[in-house]
């Protein structure tokens, strides 16, 4: 069984919401990976952060990781992604992002650490 792990980064901008925004799509995803499963989400800021699942492009035996980039100007450019679920002996899939009370952007996954089997 997977546990959800959490990530708990507050991501902080200046930058306005989508008003002023890009209409033209921005890659933030590299050519030698399979990326796959993204979640959206604004935060208190106006920071739009993006999350996905990324796997080397490679034969079987390569894990999922968890990948998320952040953007202060609506999207018309990306920070380069960074893993959050950095752990490459752990398979780390379905991201999803929501926004807390304080506007911080908060990360849940499943993965495969748990040494037990059961959630924590």
């Amino acid at each position: 069984m997977q546990t959800a792990q959490t990530l708990t980064a507050k991501f902080t901008a200046a930058a306005p919401a989508i008003p002023g925004g890009s209409t033209t799509p921005a890659s933030i995803g590299t050519e030698d990976r399979a990326d796959r499963h993204p979640d959206v989400a604004f935060g208190g800021g106006g920071e739009l952060v993006v999350v996905w699942e990324s796997k080397e492009l490679s034969p079987a035996g390569k894990n999922l990781s968890v990948r998320a980039a952040v953007s202060t100007d609506g999207g018309k450019t990306f920070a380069a992604p960074v893993v959050v679920g950095g752990d490459d002996k752990a398979m780390s899939q379905r991201p999803r992002l929501g926004v807390d009370a304080n506007g911080s952007v908060r990360a849940v996954w499943y993965d495969s650490r748990s040494p037990t089997g059961v959630g924590a």
